[in-house]
């Protein structure tokens, strides 16, 4: 199921599903197929996923949620599913590291308004005391937050 969800093969994954595959099992690094196919930004895959009973409130190691793979690697559409399922937004990694920090860091700008849109908290800070501000390098970025 963790490599259907990341190679995005939704045929896979129904199929998984519908034989009784766990959809909460953990890979080495924690991750269940939910997170996978949010890092990879598989929207239909993360849909099937929820719809099937998938704990969007999981956390991989390091306490990487779903939405922060998906606000990593600026899967906005990811992003919108997850929050709509009723994800916290301010979560942080044991890092202290939140969604908006993440997207803000790889310069997802996209990203960065939706989740300002959201309520998130622009202010936050990571263990090292950074905000989305501090870790921002792209102008387009910052000029959002």
């Amino acid at each position: 199921l963790h490599t259907a969800a990341r190679e995005g093969n939704l045929e896979d994954i129904q199929a998984l599903i519908d034989s009784g595959s766990k959809l909460d099992d953990r890979d080495k690094h924690s991750r269940t197929p939910l997170h996978m196919a949010s890092w990879a930004g598989h929207v239909a895959c993360v849909e099937a996923l929820i719809v099937a009973g998938a704990n969007v409130h999981s956390a991989a190691m390091d306490d990487m949620s779903s939405l922060h793979f998906a606000a990593q690697q600026g899967h906005l559409d990811v992003c919108r599913v997850l929050l709509n399922t009723g994800v916290k937004m301010n979560s942080k990694t044991r890092k202290g590291t939140n969604a908006l920090q993440f997207a803000a860091k790889k310069g997802h700008v996209d990203v960065v308004r939706y989740l300002i849109r959201r309520k998130a908290n622009v202010s936050a800070k990571d263990r090292n005391g950074k905000t989305a501000m501090d870790l921002a390098s792209d102008e387009a970025v910052k000029a959002v937050l």
